[in-house]
C-alpha cells in the first residue's frame, strides 16, 4: 500500500497471486505491470489468455507480436500467437509461428502436435494427417492423446476402420 507502484513489489504480488490461484487479482497485477510499461512475459501471456478468452483474438496476437525468448515464453508464445492467428482465420500465420518450434529444441513433438490440429480445424485435412503420421513415427511410446487426436481424425474423416487399427496396435 506504501509503494503501490514499486516493480518489484508488484512483480512479487503478481506471481504470488497467480501461484495461489487468484485468477481476477492476478490479472488486475499482470494489467498494473503492463501500463507501468513493465516487460513480464508471464503476466503478458495472462494477459494474452484473457484476450484469447474474451475471443478478442487480434488483441492477444497483438500483444504477442513481441518476441518471447526468456523461459517458459519461448515455447507459449509460438503456440499462443499461433491459436490467435487460427482465431482470426489465419491458418497461414499459425504454422508460420509454430515452425519457430525446432525439433533440437526439444519443442518438436509439440509443434507437430499443434500443426496437426490446426490444419485438421483449419480444413487441410491432408497436412493435417502427414502431421498426426509424422507423430507417431517420430515416437516409440506414442502418448495417447496423440493416439486419440489422430483416431478421432480419421474417424472423422470416414475412416473409422484406419482409426481402430490405430488404437489396437498401440
Amino acid at each position: 500500500e506504501e509503494n503501490p507502484d514499486d516493480e518489484q513489489l508488484m512483480r512479487s504480488a503478481f506471481k504470488l497471486s497467480l501461484s495461489a490461484g487468484l485468477v481476477e487479482p492476478s490479472l488486475a497485477l499482470a494489467r498494473k505491470i503492463d501500463g507501468a510499461g513493465i516487460k513480464d512475459p508471464i503476466a503478458n501471456l495472462l494477459l494474452v489468455i484473457r484476450s484469447v478468452q474474451d475471443k478478442n483474438y487480434g488483441a492477444a496476437r497483438d500483444r504477442l507480436a513481441v518476441p518471447q525468448d526468456k523461459g517458459m515464453a519461448a515455447f507459449a508464445a509460438p503456440i499462443a500467437v499461433a491459436w490467435a492467428a487460427f482465431g482470426v482465420n489465419d491458418v497461414d500465420g499459425a504454422l508460420s509461428s509454430l515452425a519457430q518450434l525446432k525439433d533440437g529444441d526439444g519443442f518438436g513433438v509439440l509443434r507437430q502436435l499443434q500443426e496437426g490440429l490446426i490444419n485438421d480445424l483449419g480444413g487441410r485435412p491432408e497436412a493435417a494427417e502427414a502431421a498426426y503420421r509424422s507423430l507417431m513415427q517420430n515416437s516409440a511410446d506414442t502418448p495417447v492423446r496423440i493416439i486419440r487426436a489422430i483416431g478421432s481424425f480419421l474417424e472423422r474423416q470416414g475412416r473409422a476402420n484406419e482409426a481402430k487399427d490405430i488404437y489396437e496396435e498401440r
